[in-house]
């Protein structure tokens, strides 16, 4: 349903279901004390709803795929399970830059032989599982990207000093010495803004390829207030002083997706962005056939957090129809399909049955590569090209209620207080 309705038809549905289903019982309770039938219609139309909702779910599951415009595409995932360090000292930044060049090395050493066949592949098809040969593609040892989260290290990449230099030295020689590409979170620097020398700050995801250079950017366009900016801290600096964190970062601007390689187009959420459904839409009106979301819940060590911020790239996938990589920090490192089902995370073991079983919220430090199947040209579904007009429409007829309303009312009165003869 929220291919057509996005996420607020979600909770219309329920809701709905719920009301119509309290009416329902009142309504037989009424039959049972005046011996007559009286019809459920509001219970019914919302059970209609939602059998036409599972069965447009049923439709797309089912759907066939043309392989044809389809390419195969890995990414690899590391969840470093870093604290949260948001004024980090040079200790702690430093355990963070070795920690994730370790991840980075052991997942992309030569190895001494080629993955297993079941290691190959493991697509995914609206939803569904499927396995290919190691004859139906190329053997590669290596990912197409490799993945660090949301301010993976609590240091700029490219700032001045001894620290910076260090990471950029790490991540960068990694890059040239697999010939690999990167997928980094870390603040960067814009234009210089004041003449105080201040430069414009941005939360960003920067693609390095494999000559170690910054290929492309993407700069966080939807900033959490009070957490990343004070809201009005710029037309009034006291707020800063008050409730301020010690910074103000910029807002991006430009929602273009990141070329990966010749076929994948990456559309990033960074953090929070993935709650906001116009991001992702108007990545995929852009181009995107991919969504990555980078974020660091470290904020949140024992709450439901993580968990509740998973969902949200649910929707975000089954609203564009595009498979949806997730990296987190701590945990949720997920591969979501289409479909909108979890398809593959970091942990994970098989049961006594030989039955894999995925922990999807579990918090820790693992490193994965996450094989899907990435449409060259996906179609545009309804939300994507449209948006919220589900919303819309529900203005519409709250507006028309609330005029038929007024006006029965209004007649109502003016009944009432004319004169009798």
């Amino acid at each position: 349903m929220a291919e057509y309705t996005g996420v607020y038809g979600i909770s219309f549905l329920i809701v709905m279901v719920n009301i119509s289903a309290a009416i329902g019982i009142s309504s037989m309770s009424r039959s049972f004390r005046e011996h007559k039938y009286h019809r459920p219609l509001p219970f019914l139309v919302s059970m209609a709803l939602l059998l036409v909702s599972i069965s447009l779910c049923s439709r797309y599951l089912y759907k066939k795929q043309n392989p044809e415009n389809s390419v195969n595409f890995t990414a690899g995932i590391l969840q470093g399970d870093i604290s949260q360090r948001r004024f980090a000292n040079e200790s702690e930044a430093r355990e963070a830059i070795d920690i994730y060049s370790q991840m980075t090395e052991d997942m992309l050493k030569p190895k001494e032989e080629k993955e297993s066949a079941e290691e190959i592949i493991n697509v995914t098809i609206n939803g569904t599982a499927a396995f290919a040969d190691k004859g139906d593609m190329p053997v590669r040892m290596n990912p197409d990207i490799v993945i660090w989260p949301e301010t993976a290290v609590p240091y700029p990449l490219f700032a001045a000093g001894p620290v910076s230099q260090t990471y950029r030295e790490k991540l960068l020689g990694a890059a040239r010495k697999y010939k690999q590409k990167f997928l980094v979170g870390t603040i960067d620097f814009g234009d210089q803004k004041s003449s105080s020398g201040d430069f414009a700050l941005y939360n960003s995801a920067m693609l390095i390829n494999e000559n170690g250079r910054v290929e492309a950017k993407f700069r966080k366009i939807h900033l959490v207030p009070f957490g990343e900016f004070v809201p009005l801290g710029n037309r009034f600096p006291i707020l800063n002083r008050i409730v301020g964190m010690g910074r103000n970062l910029s807002e991006g601007t430009n929602y273009n997706p990141i070329k990966i390689n010749d076929d994948v187009f990456a559309g990033i959420n960074i953090c929070f962005e993935d709650i906001f459904s116009n991001i992702a839409r108007e990545e995929a009106r852009l181009g995107a056939n991919l969504l990555l979301v980078i974020t660091n819940d470290a904020w949140y060590p024992k709450s439901s957090e993580p968990t509740q911020h998973l969902a949200q790239s649910v929707f975000r996938a089954v609203e564009t129809r595009l498979p949806l990589i997730r990296n987190g920090n701590n945990s949720c490192s997920v591969l979501i399909s289409p479909a909108g089902i979890i398809q593959d995370t970091v942990f994970k073991e098989r049961d006594e049955n030989g039955k894999t079983i995925l922990h999807y919220d579990k918090r820790g430090r693992a490193s994965a590569k996450f094989k899907t199947l990435v449409q060259k040209n996906p179609e545009l579904t309804f939300y994507t090209r449209y948006g919220d007009v589900f919303i819309l429409v529900c203005i519409f007829i709250l507006a028309a209620s609330a005029l038929l309303g007024f006006m029965k009312w209004r007649a109502r009165k003016n009944n009432l207080f004319q004169p009798k003869a």
